[in-house]
């Protein structure tokens, strides 16, 4: 089971959008890390990610609007792939994030998503 913050209670297709499909690309194209990262999700193992939830909590208050809710996820089968990528940033639960690398054919259907939660109830 892993968390990753959504837009709504009931998560939609826009809420996987990496950066790489948001237009966001590395500055050196060149940097295969950096490529990797934009092309995938950050997602959180729970319940190993307490840290991290109270972390967007306290972080949402400077941009409310932006992903209000925690999604609990479960990845089906052949939905992807996801790597340990312990963040070399500094807050609380950094080094349990992960890099969800979705499939070619991915759809919000090879997510079983089991809850949803508005940020300020974690």
């Amino acid at each position: 089971m892993y968390l990753h913050k959504v837009s709504n209670e009931k998560p939609v297709e826009s809420d996987f959008r990496t950066y790489w499909e948001r237009g966001k690309k590395p500055n050196d194209l060149n940097d295969c890390l950096a490529v990797c990262l934009h092309k995938g999700l950050s997602f959180y193992p729970s319940p190993l990610a307490d840290n991290v939830v109270v972390h967007w909590q306290q972080t949402h208050r400077f941009s409310p609007q932006w992903k209000t809710y925690i999604c609990r996820i479960k990845i089906k089968p052949l939905a992807g792939l996801i790597r340990h990528t312990p963040s070399r940033a500094q807050y609380p639960g950094a080094e349990h994030h992960h890099t969800f690398f979705k499939c070619d054919s991915f759809t919000v259907d090879r997510l079983d998503l089991t809850t949803a939660s508005l940020l300020s109830e974690g």
